[in-house]
């Protein structure tokens, strides 16, 4: 945890990081339901701003603002559902790297959930 939290602190006070969303510490398996509604409550609870970080709408793969949020179950990235399954295809894989730079975690269609929060956020700043 304090690995985490001193994580948090550095990357804040980089300027290339800012709008990262950094994945939740724990992270779920797709084999266990329970941690992955455990992963979307503590987002829910969190608000999507985690450390006071700001929560980037912008797909890391197409580099273009999300339209229908996917959460990697896996280690906690967002990902446009487009973009990510096209990832998905041109690597030709059922399993591939997260493409998030750094992330050591997998994506899958397996591990991949609608992200409810950043979903309303898009609409929220839509409307605006």
């Amino acid at each position: 945890k304090q690995w985490y939290q001193r994580r948090v602190r550095a990357l804040e006070n980089e300027p290339e990081h800012q709008g990262v969303i950094l994945p939740p510490q724990n992270n779920p398996t797709p084999e266990d339901p329970s941690r992955e509604q455990k992963l979307q409550d503590e987002l829910d609870a969190e608000g999507v701003a985690i450390a006071g970080a700001t929560v980037s709408l912008t797909c890391p793969i197409s580099q273009t603002r999300m339209v229908h949020p996917m959460l990697n179950t896996q280690c906690g990235h967002t990902y446009d559902r487009t973009a990510v399954n096209e990832h998905i295809r041109r690597c030709r894989s059922l399993t591939v790297k997260c493409p998030v730079a750094g992330c050591v975690g997998f994506v899958n269609q397996a591990n991949l959930r609608p992200n409810k929060k950043i979903a309303e956020l898009l609409a929220q700043s839509s409307s605006s």
